[in-house]
C-alpha cells in the first residue's frame, strides 16, 4: 500500500511557485464544448481530478493533447453527449459538462457525480438552474440523468430570470456554460463570486459571450450562437497556497509563494496575520511571504463563500490552530461533513471539542507521530501538516485523495525542506 512518511519537526523555508487552480481549470476545460474552435490552456495542474477531465472529453469526441502543463482541446465534432458512469462517480466536477453539453447538443445523458465525501453536496441548484434556461432534466432512481431542450418557459419571454437561493460556485458555472450559446439574455442573482467563477467568466467573454457584474452577486449574460477559440493561463491555486503558507505557519517557518494573486486570497491572509503571522505582498510580482511568529495566537474563523474564510482551508487551518496558544474556534458552514480529520488530530494529541458545526481546539498541543488516513482530498493535506508538527515519523495512507488536488505535495514541502518521502 502506497503511502507518505514524514518526519516531524522541521520548520518549513523556501520559495515554491504554486500550481495551477484546480476548481479553475476544471470549468475551462468543460467550457471547451461549446466552440468547435481550438481552446489551449496553459498551467493546468497534473493532477487526477484533471486526467479524469481528459478523458471525459475525449470520450465526447474532443480531441485533447496535453504537454506538461499546456492541454489544448478542440471540439469540432462530439459523438456522443453520454457520459460513462465509471468516469463520472471518480470526480464530482462532471457535473460541469452538463451546461456546456446541453447548450452545445441540446442533450447530456450522464449520473449523479462522485467525489470527496464531505457532505450532501446536492447538485439541486444545478438542474433548477437548467431548467430555467429551458432544458429539461429527467432523474431516474439509479442516478441516471437526462437532460434534453424542453418547452420555453412562459413568463418573461425577452428574459431569463434565475435566482439561486445559494451562491454555488457549480451550478453559478454550469448556468454561464448552459446559457452561453442562447441568443436570450440571462440574469442570474445570488450568483458565487468565487474568483474561479470569474476566471471561468472571463474565458467565455474572450469566446464571444458578453457578461455584465463579473465578482458581484448579479450576473446579466448574453450569449452568443458561434463562440471562438481562446487561448488562457489558469490561475494560480488558492487551496493550494493556503496549504503551503498553513503548513509554515504551524511548523515556525518563513516561505515565499508565486504565482499567488493577493487580491483572490484576503480571508486567509488575514486569518494568518490574526493568528501572529507576518505577511509581504507583492502584488505585481504575484507574489506573498509569511514569517511565522514564535507562537501563534489563537483565533476564530468561519467558514463562508467568497470572499469569506474558504471550507477548503478549514481541516488545513485548523491543523494550524492546534500549535497556536489559547482557545481557538472554528465554525464550518458549507459542509456537514468536514470535521472528519478531527478524531485522527484527537490520536495524534489534539485537544478539540466538536459541537455540530463549531468546533473548539485548545492550544499548543505537540502533536504525536501516527498512522493517518486521508478521508477525502483536504482532510488528507491536513494530516500531512500535522505529522509535520509532530515528534517521530507519521505515515498518511491512501493517497489517491490527496492526489485529486495537489501534483505532488511530497516533492513540494520536501522543497520547503520538509523531511518527506512517497513509498508506492
Amino acid at each position: 500500500m502506497n503511502y507518505i512518511e514524514v518526519e516531524g519537526g522541521h520548520p518549513l523555508a523556501g520559495e515554491l511557485a504554486v500550481q495551477g487552480s484546480k476548481n479553475a481549470a476544471l470549468p475551462m476545460m468543460a467550457a471547451a464544448l461549446l466552440t468547435p474552435g481550438p481552446v489551449t490552456l496553459y498551467g493546468c495542474p497534473q493532477i487526477e481530478d484533471v486526467d479524469v477531465m481528459c478523458q471525459l472529453l475525449s470520450h465526447l469526441g474532443a480531441q485533447v493533447s496535453r504537454r506538461g502543463d499546456q492541454i489544448q482541446i478542440q471540439a469540432k465534432r462530439l459523438r456522443t453527449r453520454e457520459l460513462p458512469k465509471d468516469l463520472v462517480h471518480r470526480m464530482r466536477s462532471s457535473i460541469m459538462l452538463m451546461g456546456p453539453l446541453l447548450a452545445r447538443t441540446g442533450g447530456a445523458e450522464l449520473y449523479f457525480p462522485g467525489g470527496c465525501v464531505i457532505g450532501a453536496r446536492p447538485i439541486d441548484l444545478h438542474l433548477e438552474g437548467l431548467s430555467r434556461l429551458g432544458y429539461q432534466i429527467i432523474e431516474e432512481a439509479d442516478g441516471h440523468l437526462h437532460g434534453f431542450r424542453g418547452m420555453e418557459p412562459l413568463e418573461d419571454p425577452g428574459v431569463r430570470r434565475i435566482h439561486l437561493r445559494f451562491p454555488s460556485v457549480g451550478a453559478t458555472e454550469n448556468i454561464l456554460m448552459g446559457a452561453a450559446l442562447s441568443t436570450r439574455p440571462v440574469i442570474l442573482s445570488g450568483a458565487a463570486k468565487e474568483p474561479e467563477v470569474c476566471e471561468l467568466a472571463r474565458m467565455l467573454v474572450q469566446m464571444g459571450v458578453k457578461i455584465e457584474g463579473m465578482g458581484s452577486d448579479q450576473l446579466i449574460i448574453q450569449g452568443a450562437r458561434h463562440l471562438r477559440g481562446v487561448t488562457m493561463r489558469v490561475m494560480g491555486d488558492r487551496i493550494v497556497t493556503g496549504t503551503y503558507l498553513v503548513a509554515a505557519a504551524a511548523t515556525g517557518g518563513h516561505v515565499s509563494l508565486t504565482n499567488v494573486s493577493p487580491l483572490d486570497n484576503g480571508a486567509l491572509f488575514t486569518a494568518l496575520e490574526q493568528m501572529g503571522c507576518r505577511l509581504v505582498i507583492h502584488e505585481r510580482q504575484q507574489r506573498v511571504e509569511l514569517q511565522a511568529p514564535e507562537t501563534l495566537r489563537a483565533t476564530e474563523i468561519c467558514t463562508a463563500p467568497h470572499p469569506g474564510f474558504a471550507t477548503d482551508l478549514q481541516a488545513i487551518t485548523m491543523v494550524g490552530m492546534t500549535q497556536a496558544e489559547g482557545v481557538s474556534r472554528m465554525e464550518e458552514t458549507i459542509f456537514e461533513n468536514r470535521f472528519r480529520h478531527v478524531e485522527a488530530l484527537r490520536r495524534m494529541g489534539a485537544r478539540i471539542q466538536v459541537s455540530g458545526g463549531r468546533a473548539t481546539i485548545y492550544g499548543k498541543t505537540q502533536l504525536k507521530a501516527d498512522e493517518l488516513q486521508a478521508t477525502d482530498l483536504r482532510a488528507g493535506a491536513a494530516m500531512i501538516i500535522a505529522a509535520l508538527c509532530a515528534q517521530g515519523r507519521s505515515r498518511i495512507y491512501h493517497l489517491e485523495h490527496v492526489r485529486r488536488g495537489y501534483e505532488n505535495i511530497a516533492a513540494d514541502l520536501g522543497a520547503l525542506g520538509a523531511v518527506i518521502i512517497t513509498k508506492d
